[in-house]
């Protein structure tokens, strides 16, 4: 699998709360496309060190072959096969 291109952002939010007032909100994103979809996708978080620690877990994740779509579900078929799979070794016949 490519390693795809993750990036750090900072999102100034702004959003009207019940009065009418415009509040102003700095957080910290992280962008990247997921590699089974293509997808953009941007996570924020309400600080840097969050979203830098999010940033590292994905690079291993994308790394190892160990990442999961969130967005997507797995088939009853897919998931029969691969719980097959893994009991391969522990089911008597």
């Amino acid at each position: 699998m490519k390693q795809p291109k993750i990036t750090l952002g900072i999102w100034n939010r702004k959003r009207k709360n019940a009065v009418g007032k415009i509040i102003r909100t700095k957080l910290h994103t992280v962008n990247f496309r997921c590699p089974d979809t293509g997808d953009k996708r941007r996570l924020s978080f309400a600080t840097k060190a969050k979203a830098e620690a999010y940033r590292e877990t994905l690079l291993v994740e994308f790394s190892g072959e160990r990442y999961f779509n969130p967005k997507s579900n797995p088939t009853v078929r897919e998931v029969a096969t691969h719980w097959l799979d893994a009991k391969r070794g522990v089911i008597k016949k």
